[in-house]
């Protein structure tokens, strides 16, 4: 791989991190601006810093385990770091955009789902014996079952740590009742389940038309040249 396509691949990484860096640094003013809200703002902008860290993740793994990651991969992660971290937490996206955690949600099952692949890539190399079918179907349901275990996550540690990351309280502390305990819950996976959908499809129909296509999402071990 050439110094210039090296560099194509990580435009995304790059922008993630100017713009992490920008809503710091305007994070860090505004907490200047409003002193009564400094230490909440300021707490935002370490986050959003700490966004920018884990951003490097992929770059660790890679160099620990000896692979190459696919670049879909690092993408999809890098984009839900920006959305997750940067906008969401950094901008309280949360708050200000009723679907944001749906969206995140939705992204992060097709951001499994390519995790999933290239799992699949490594425990069968270049997906060798395998239909398309059935590389679709394991990204499909590895999506699907971690995001069970992130409403596992959620359900624990509302109980140990009297969190409400579940929404079955109202901001007001008053516990719900009925259908309306389930909403957010069964909510997050629709969108998951929706999400690894239309992942799913796409990678089929583009799977059958150029079965090579799917190689996009194979784990590569690492040349002793990169």
């Amino acid at each position: 791989m050439t110094k210039l396509s090296k560099r194509k691949d990580l435009n995304v990484f790059y922008l993630i991190l100017l713009i992490g860096l920008i809503i710091a640094i305007y994070l860090f003013f505004k907490g200047f601006k409003y002193p009564e809200k400094a230490s909440n703002i300021w707490f935002l902008g370490i986050q959003v810093v700490l966004g920018m860290i884990i951003s490097c993740l992929p770059f660790g793994l890679e160099a620990l385990f000896k692979f190459k990651a696919p670049i879909a991969l690092k993408n999809l992660y890098w984009l839900f770091i920006l959305f997750a971290v940067s906008l969401g937490t950094g901008l309280s996206f949360y708050g200000k955009f009723f679907y944001w955690d749906k969206f995140l949600h939705f992204s992060s099952a097709m951001l499994l789902a390519t995790l999933g692949l290239g799992i699949l890539s490594l425990l069968m190399p270049k997906f060798q014996h395998l239909s398309v079918g059935t590389i679709v179907l394991f990204g499909f349901f590895f999506a699907m079952t971690m995001g069970v275990f992130w409403e596992f996550y959620e359900f624990t540690f509302d109980g140990l740590l009297g969190l409400n990351m579940q929404r079955f309280a109202t901001s007001s502390g008053k516990d719900l009742v009925g259908r309306a305990v389930l909403m957010d819950t069964m909510g997050d996976l629709f969108t998951n389940t929706a999400g690894a959908i239309v992942f799913s499809v796409v990678c089929f129909i583009k799977g059958k038309q150029s079965p090579e296509w799917l190689q996009l999402f194979a784990f590569t071990p690492k040349q002793k040249n990169n």
